[in-house]
């Protein structure tokens, strides 16, 4: 009985935020579902005069709207999280890209009076494409999920971690990620990797395949990314095709494993090896 329970903790502990995750994500997609159905299966844009059949509008989940937030992410201090969902030409996106999410965490703790009391929103902006249709719907929901895992696990972490985060990452940016150092202080820091290994372990957990799979997927588009003709063109770039490839296929991946074998043991970890969940 003693085990069962400790591994029902272990459980517990791996799925953090999964559930309302899961939740407020299935309302957006229905959001979405219901623009597309009421325009003909296309995202329109909201003209700037006249109005359009359910048009995609930001949601936002606080103590006043949507049901209010889950108790759960109110005992971590995250006080609103707002999905700001808008659709754009698809020229702002980049080729075969239907849609873009991502997301962003604001903490404003306040320890004045002796106690910590924190205070996070949460934010995660979701850009569809006007040539996105219900086919690209799987792979949006895939993507939301794991950006809304990511930072609703920013918003639970302790004022401490984000605030050694936010130096690693003020320094990195200040370069314009374009070093593998700045690279190194932004995607390796504890606060990241910690959010990226749960956002790719929901992935994984979706998709039904080996965590190493989903996060090799991940790896393919940071390389994709920052190894692109564009990007590596950039005055501020410092790095070379080979050096991004080699700092996410070992340093980064390395780890993100090593997070999830010591926190996730649920996680299919081992390539070709069919662990269980």
């Amino acid at each position: 009985m003693k085990l069962l329970f400790e591994n029902w903790r272990k459980v517990l502990k791996e799925a953090k935020f999964e559930g309302e995750a899961t939740t407020m994500v299935r309302n957006i997609v229905n959001k979405i579902k219901d623009h597309l159905s009421a325009n003909k299966g296309e995202p329109r844009i909201k003209p700037r005069f006249g109005s359009i059949k359910h048009p995609l509008e930001s949601v936002a989940y606080d103590n006043k709207y949507f049901g209010g937030l889950p108790k759960s992410l109110e005992e971590e201090g995250i006080k609103k999280i707002t999905f700001q969902l808008r659709v754009e030409p698809s020229t702002a996106f980049g080729e075969g890209k239907k849609f873009s999410v991502s997301g962003q965490t604001m903490t404003s703790d306040d320890d004045s009076d002796g106690e910590m009391v924190r205070d996070r929103i949460v934010a995660v902006k979701v850009s569809l494409s006007d040539e996105f249709r219900i086919g690209d719907m799987s792979e949006l929901i895939e993507k939301m999920k794991d950006t809304t895992v990511h930072e609703l696990t920013h918003g639970g972490q302790s004022p401490d971690v984000l605030k050694k985060a936010g130096k690693k990452q003020k320094e990195a940016f200040q370069s314009g990620l374009g070093t593998i150092e700045a690279l190194g202080l932004y995607y390796l820091d504890p606060s990241e990797t910690e959010a990226y290994a749960r956002g790719t372990y929901k992935r994984a957990k979706m998709a039904k395949v080996p965590f190493s799979t989903k996060l090799d997927d991940v790896i393919g588009g940071f390389i994709d990314f920052y190894a692109h003709p564009k990007e590596l063109a950039k005055q501020e770039t410092q790095y070379t095709k080979d050096e991004v490839i080699d700092f996410f296929k070992n340093d980064y991946r390395r780890s993100i494993i090593d997070y999830a074998k010591k926190n996730l043991p649920a996680a299919v970890i081992k390539d070709g090896e069919q662990e269980t969940f």
